[in-house]
Formats: C-alpha cells, sequence, structure tokens
C-alpha cells in the first residue's frame, strides 16, 4: 500500500526539458475523508456518550469544527495554484486571491525533524504577508511544489 501523497494535480510533464506553465495542488482527499470521518465520531460521541454539559459542548465544538474543515476542503480544494501570471492562494474559506510573480519575494521550504516526525511547510513571501502551505494542504512533497513554482517563475518571467 503506497501511503505517499499523490502528485500535484495536474502533475509537471516529467521527462521533458521544459518547465512546466502551470501547476495546481489540492488538498489530499484522504485527509478530507478523515475530517467527515472524526466530525460524524464527534457528533455520535456527543448525542450518545455524555451527559455532561461541558463535556458535550467540548465535543460539540470538535464536530463543528471538523465539520467546518470539510466543507472548506470541499469548497476549494485547490489551495495553490501557478502559471504565468502568477500564483493563487486561498485566502479565508473560499475566496482566492491573484499574486503577481512580481510581489512574490521568497519561495522557501521549511522542514524540521523532531524525533519521530519530521514536517514541512512551503512558505510564500509575498510583500506584506506570509502563505504557508502543508504537505497535506499541498498533496505533495513540499521540495517539489517549490522547485516546480521556481520553474514556473522563471520561464514567466521576461
Amino acid at each position: 500500500m503506497d501511503i505517499r501523497a499523490p502528485m500535484p494535480d495536474p502533475s509537471p510533464r516529467e521527462g521533458t526539458a521544459d518547465a512546466p506553465t502551470e501547476a495546481a495542488w489540492r488538498v489530499d482527499r484522504r485527509l478530507t475523508v478523515a475530517k467527515w470521518a472524526g466530525a460524524a465520531i464527534f457528533a455520535l460521541a456527543a448525542v450518545i456518550g455524555f451527559r455532561d454539559p461541558g463535556q458535550l459542548i467540548v465535543v460539540g465544538i470538535a464536530a463543528g469544527l471538523l465539520v467546518v474543515l470539510g466543507i472548506r476542503d470541499l469548497i476549494a480544494p485547490v489551495r495553490l495554484a501557478a502559471g504565468p501570471e502568477g500564483v493563487t492562494v486561498v485566502s479565508g474559506l473560499r475566496s482566492r486571491r491573484t499574486i503577481p510573480w512580481s510581489q512574490v519575494q521568497h519561495i522557501k521550504v521549511d522542514a524540521r525533524r523532531g524525533m519521530l516526525l519530521r514536517s514541512q511547510v512551503l512558505e510564500l513571501d509575498v510583500d506584506d504577508q506570509l502563505y504557508f502551505f502543508s504537505v497535506s494542504e499541498l498533496g505533495a512533497p513540499c521540495e517539489d511544489v517549490a522547485e516546480t513554482l521556481m520553474a514556473i517563475r522563471s520561464r514567466s518571467e521576461p
């Protein structure tokens, strides 16, 4: 069983010398399913498992939060897209912002290794804001996404 994240959608053309001109990365569908399953489990626990109002509130909030995150995954599954004009990022629940390449100052991968876990975050430094994307949001390794973004950017700039 392969547990690696799926390739970016659409996947860059492998085996060609040309860099891709467009690419998009979406939330891993397995994570979306896990959010909905967690929401169902918490909702079921709230309905049948707890008599204490405090516990009921905590479990209900957890279920509600997972529902909101699951809805966001369904409404805006593509978290990051790139093309000749720049990068498009999801901002908020469903709004999108297209940022021209001239405003993107840095594309960086922050990788940290703990005792048992390794985490990666893609950072986009845009004028006055930072955008962070995890591997689960992108559905691909952050190093690969950063390389693709830099290749698209280099092809797009005169």
